[in-house]
């Protein structure tokens, strides 16, 4: 189905207007010129028939205005039309927009960009046009759009949720700061078990340690009362866990070099065992076991980590490696 009209409504109207409209309004100037001269040359002569050239100089006044209203209507025909050619070559392939760019791109204020939008669909110009709900973005497709739908209704049934549980923005920040954490320890996970780097049972602890957090924030989307408990796990060793697998990964695919470089995979190995063990046993005694004093674990934990910083690792990590 087509998106564009192909028959540009006001490509040929605006040009008539436009050229009627000047005609008109220099014909209907020179008509009440002359009759506004020939008034005054008469009056002396005869009162009647200068009032009547008077007369007649005002009503093509009345009809000069007229035809200046006709050209103005085809200035901004012809004017919307190379707006509507503008926008196609700046749209290109895109089905979508963001007001911000194209009227950046157009020299106009977004306000007037959305008012001229709304007429360009109105009028037909794009046959499947939409201005989404905030006003945001320019959609061209109904298949895109019923995409954006779908994603605002998924998304504010999402907040719904988030307000049935009791989640203020504060708390919804930190839970998707946690859950972009996990997905990057995922995407990390795959990139090593593809290298087959996966040595010493390395891919299963990583399964291990992903399948742990994604049990901790599980617990903290669900209930925000878990969230203190939980603020060590998720503003501190998450970020931890993430940079172990970050760096392991650098070392699978060759991106880090020196003579220590063996050493270095192992205590990295032994680090993400560790808090593999350790993220599994907190979120089995809190999801399982359903047992929210978990301060014990915590601290066992905190413990753990600082025995690792006292071994040199956390602390010294760019002196035993370089990036190549």
């Amino acid at each position: 189905m087509e998106i564009y009209n192909r028959r540009t409504p006001g490509s040929v109207t605006g040009i008539v207007f436009l050229l009627l409209g000047i005609s008109g309004v220099l014909e209907n100037i020179s008509d009440m010129w002359v009759n506004f001269t020939l008034g005054k040359e008469i009056q002396k002569l005869d009162q009647t028939l200068a009032r009547d050239s008077f007369l007649a100089g005002c009503f093509e006044g009345v009809f000069a205005l007229l035809f200046l209203i006709l050209a103005f209507a085809g200035v901004v025909k012809i004017t919307r039309v190379i707006r509507f050619w503008r926008i196609k070559r700046i749209l290109g392939d895109r089905a979508m927009i963001s007001l911000e760019e194209l009227s950046r791109k157009l020299h106009c204020s977004q306000k007037r960009l959305r008012r001229e939008l709304e007429k360009m669909i109105q009028h037909n110009f794009f046959l499947q046009g939409h201005l989404n709900q905030e006003y945001t973005c320019f959609i061209v497709t109904d298949r895109r759009y019923k995409e954006y739908q779908k994603i605002l209704s998924e998304w504010k049934r999402e907040q719904s949720y988030w307000q049935e549980k009791g989640f203020d923005e504060e708390k919804q920040k930190v839970v998707e700061q946690a859950q972009n954490c996990l997905t990057e320890i995922r995407s990390l996970t795959e990139r090593i078990c593809l290298q087959n780097q996966t040595d010493f049972g390395m891919e299963a602890d990583l399964q291990k340690l992903e399948k742990g957090v994604k049990k901790l924030i599980s617990a903290c989307r669900h209930d925000p009362q878990n969230l203190p408990q939980m603020s060590l796990f998720l503003n501190y060793y998450l970020p931890t866990a993430e940079k172990f697998v970050r760096e392991y990964a650098w070392i699978a695919d060759g991106e880090q070099t020196g003579d220590n470089r063996e050493e270095l995979r192992r205590e990295l190995f032994k680090g993400v065992r560790e808090l593999a063990e350790a993220f599994e046993e907190l979120s089995q005694r809190l999801c399982d076991s359903m047992e929210s004093d978990i301060f014990d674990d915590i601290a066992a934990l905190e413990k753990m980590m600082e025995q690792r910083e006292k071994g040199g690792y956390l602390g010294d990590r760019k002196k035993v490696f370089k990036r190549g």
